[in-house]
């Protein structure tokens, strides 16, 4: 995945100047935990579980080279199904 999609953090432009924050592509921290389980019911996939979301866990954390290694490996199988602004499959 592109850099920007694994860095901890990232700089917007707010009314007051530049501001580093945390990226929300990397992880979103929930506002109101435990989750709603009427909303968010456990399914096993351990969502409710944690206070903020994550890719691929690893002891409760992200591991970006895990999806980065899984994307690599689909690749193949992504670039058959992707159709060109053409109308034509993309090989």
């Amino acid at each position: 995945m592109p850099n920007i999609v694994n860095s901890a953090t990232v700089q917007i432009n707010t009314p007051t100047g530049m501001k580093e924050v945390p990226n929300p592509s990397v992880t979103y921290k929930f506002q109101k935990f435990p989750l709603d389980p009427s909303a968010f019911p456990n399914d096993g996939t351990g969502i409710t579980q944690r206070p903020k979301t994550v890719r691929a866990p690893v002891n409760g954390e992200s591991a970006p080279n895990t999806v980065n290694l899984n994307l690599a490996n689909a690749r193949p199988s992504l670039m058959e199904g992707t159709v060109s602004s053409n109308s034509e499959v993309c090989l």
